[in-house]
């Protein structure tokens, strides 16, 4: 798939989502932990496919650079240092999240600890800046 029918798919995902999460919605009350649940059961066969998507579009996206932040946010890794570390386990998607980068500049495209664990990994940056949450 191109970026553009990537970026297609996940607009066609997130419209089927709400139909779904609005026919939910329509159900009579039920508990809130109930409710939510039943949220998910409808919506996961599009998450799956909505985080396959979103690791695809890391790989081809164009990046827009930016000079890396001149206050002390994030944190500059290599990209070695980014790989390993998500390896085992120092980073976990839910801590926050990280831009691909180079060692003046950085991108707009995220990089997430599952995506490297998956092997969905770009080549064509040297560093990745992490932002804690």
């Amino acid at each position: 798939m191109t970026y553009l029918e990537i970026e297609s798919r996940i607009d066609e995902l997130f419209n089927i989502i709400d139909s779904k999460r609005s026919k939910v919605e329509q159900l009579p009350n039920e508990k809130f932990g109930t409710y939510w649940q039943r949220i998910l059961d409808e919506i996961e066969p599009e998450q799956i496919q909505l985080d396959l998507l979103y690791k695809q579009r890391s790989l081809i996206k164009p990046p827009v650079l930016t000079p890396l932040p001149k206050k002390k946010e994030g944190h500059l890794y290599s990209l070695e240092e980014f790989i390993e570390m998500s390896n085992n386990g120092d980073f976990i998607d839910y801590d926050g999240f990280g831009r691909y980068a180079t060692d003046k500049e950085e991108s707009d495209v995220e990089v997430m600890p599952s995506y490297i664990k998956d092997g969905f990994i770009r080549k064509d940056f040297s560093n990745v800046i992490w932002y804690n949450r």
